[in-house]
């Protein structure tokens, strides 16, 4: 149910919304890191909507932390592409197109778009390695009197290489060392807090962009709840959701 409704008139409205577009919407000042909730900020100028979306990461896809397995994944790559596509949870009535765009998702390489083929990359290097072994065992029956070779050869640079052997273990043992800070350092950041954020410009050929259809629920499932300040030339709705519906603006 869709609940705390707030509507102010065009008077009070109006200095709202000069404010408010003077600087850039910015949905992460409505409340503060709240698992399970998002925020949206909506505002109209004429032709121009400017709306900004910010939740916990664990809002959008169901965790705060780099994905471990197939499904942590999929939630990933299915945020990206809701996040990156507005039409699929926004409808407007008026002709809008989406000037700007710019979200901000964890866990993504720089691009905003991770490697959605590792998995077919980690097969074709599987089958590699099944080649190679069997390559390996077909060049051992050949190889045999050279291994043979190469061993006594080996018992004679055992002596040779004994301390160097001893000093690479002592700067393994230091590598492994600065690993381990590293993982704790990482392990660190994982226990942080991990937020989503996306904003986007729309150019309408219409004034008349009220009542727009919201559909984040249907499209994210970790959503349980959205706070909503929509801010027009014509009022300002402070409104809290739990499902998806239509906003009169």
């Amino acid at each position: 149910m869709n609940r705390i409704r707030q509507a102010l008139s065009v008077t009070t409205a109006l200095p709202i919304l000069t404010l408010l577009l003077a600087s850039p919407v910015k949905a992460a000042d409505l409340s503060a890191h709240e698992h399970g909730v998002a925020n949206l900020a909506l505002a109209q100028e004429g032709h121009e909507i400017s709306i900004s979306f910010t939740a916990a990461a664990d809002s959008v896809i169901g965790y705060e932390h780099e994905p471990t397995n197939k499904k942590e994944q999929e939630a990933l790559y299915h945020a990206d592409e809701i996040l990156h596509h507005p039409e699929k949870w926004l409808s407007l009535p008026a002709n809008c197109e989406l000037e700007e765009r710019t979200v901000s998702l964890p866990f993504l390489d720089a691009e905003g778009h991770k490697e959605r083929h590792h998995a077919h990359d980690d097969h074709e290097d599987h089958d590699e390695h099944d080649h190679d072994e069997h390559h390996d065992e077909h060049d051992h029956d050949e190889h045999h009197d050279e291994h043979d070779h190469d061993e006594h050869h080996d018992e004679h640079d055992h002596d040779e290489h004994h301390d160097e052997h001893d000093h690479d273990e002592h700067h393994d043992e230091h590598d492994h060392d600065e690993h381990h800070d590293e993982h704790d350092h990482d392990e660190h950041h994982d226990h942080g807090h991990v937020d989503v954020e996306a904003s986007y410009t729309f150019h309408c050929d219409s004034e008349a962009v009220s009542p727009l259809e919201l559909k984040l629920f249907s499209q994210l499932p970790y959503l349980e709840l959205l706070r909503i300040e929509a801010v027009s030339e014509r009022t300002v709705v402070v409104t809290e959701w739990e499902g998806d519906g239509s906003l009169d603006w």
